[in-house]
């Protein structure tokens, strides 16, 4: 079953979440949000995905990048396989 969720990862001040969403018309959405911990600066960006699975693909790779460069988990709503 294809569900939403979010994952967030933790580095010094930083942080970086990505959400994997349905948007109003039933597209999946893969939401990128980054910036500084204790502060309103940062950023946003959303992506249309094509299915449920290419989002999951590229979250599987923003996850791979996240923790190559330092960041650590450390939270995740569970996902359905």
């Amino acid at each position: 079953m294809n569900e939403p969720f979010t994952a967030r990862w933790h580095k010094d001040t930083r942080y970086y979440e990505i959400r994997v969403h349905p948007d109003l018309w039933g597209d999946w959405t893969l939401t990128r949000i980054w910036g500084r911990r204790g502060t309103k600066a940062g950023s946003m960006k959303c992506e249309p995905c094509k299915s449920y699975e290419a989002a999951i693909e590229r979250f599987e790779r923003l996850a791979r990048i996240r923790a190559r460069r330092g960041y650590q988990r450390v939270y995740q709503t569970a996902r359905m396989a």
